[in-house]
């Protein structure tokens, strides 16, 4: 796992963005795409628990 190093984010929210980078691989979200979500989640906190939920899978697709 790579951690994410920017004084931006808290080691939480680190955290939470390396578990939604690996949810993207998960879900077969194209790499070269993936900077798009995890940029966004570095700027917006709500933007982090959005994917956050996903990732975690609190927001299931039926």
């Amino acid at each position: 796992m790579i951690i994410i190093e920017d004084s931006d984010c808290t080691t939480n929210e680190s955290i939470q963005i390396e578990m939604i980078r690996a949810w993207l691989h998960k879900i077969g979200e194209p790499e070269e795409d993936h900077f798009i979500v995890l940029d966004k989640c570095k700027r917006d906190p709500e933007a982090v628990q959005y994917f956050y939920r996903h990732a975690t899978g609190e927001f299931l697709i039926k």
